[in-house]
């Protein structure tokens, strides 16, 4: 797709590709998490966690742990009364939110003991860590990594780090909440781009739910868009077609 092309879709009204993939983010937030991404056919289910007694939990500060649903019966136990057709494909995105070895241990725990799910769908983790030391670790090498701008043209292969993720400020000024200019919409084509060509997806963070921002991103071929607002994107969706 040319950029003058794309600059055409930026100011329509909408444009809606079916090969790109949708993504709850903070889904626990939701009204009702996990079943209303599931419903719109959202292909990655996002959860912070921790670690409270060795037991993973979800939520988003280190305040909320004490008072927080386990990752077990928020996501794992609702997961298993779904089909496999209906699991296919999907990932369950953990953003570490306080690494630690033992983190990761209790996860590829809670991937074994439930292998009955997993052989459907996987796990891909992000956060703060050194994604080419963990890739090596024996603890690292069974879950999917979720990358970064550094990472694009790492050895990591592109099966183990499938997706780069990247702040949209880090980048440039635009995060949906006006036009966005040539020169933006270059850069971010530019780096997009450069991540197709290394294998992988992309996926932009920090990016206000907005019709006018999603329109952008769908423009210029961002893999995976970040939700926020399930029940906007349904409407938007509704509109689009």
């Amino acid at each position: 797709m040319t950029i003058r092309f794309t600059l055409l879709f930026l100011i329509s009204s909408c444009y809606i590709s079916t090969a790109q993939a949708l993504l709850s983010h903070n889904d626990y937030a939701q009204s009702v998490p996990l079943h209303n991404a599931m419903k719109g056919n959202f292909n990655i289910i996002e959860a912070d966690i921790y670690l409270r007694d060795s037991i993973i939990v979800v939520c988003h500060d280190t305040n909320e742990i004490s008072d927080a649903p386990t990752l077990g019966k928020l996501y794992i136990a609702p997961l298993k009364k779904y089909t496999p057709e209906q699991l296919k494909g999907k990932i369950l995105l953990l953003d570490l939110k306080e690494y630690s070895p033992l983190l990761l241990k209790c996860i590829n725990k809670m991937r074994t003991n439930n292998s009955d799910l997993f052989k459907h769908m996987s796990i891909l983790i992000t956060g703060e860590f050194d994604r080419d030391l963990l890739s090596k670790s024996k603890d690292g090498k069974e879950l999917l990594l979720d990358g970064r701008l550094s990472n694009i043209d790492s050895n990591i292969s592109k099966e183990h780090m499938p997706i780069i993720s990247i702040k949209i400020t880090d980048l440039i000024r635009w995060n949906g909440y006006r036009k966005i200019r040539r020169q933006e919409a270059l850069k971010l084509k530019s780096i997009i781009d450069r991540v197709h060509l290394s294998g992988r997806k992309i996926r932009f963070w920090n990016v206000k739910d907005d019709y006018q921002a999603w329109n952008v991103l769908r423009a210029l071929e961002v893999d995976i868009i970040g939700v926020d607002d399930i029940e906007k994107y349904y409407k938007y969706k509704t509109i689009c077609h």
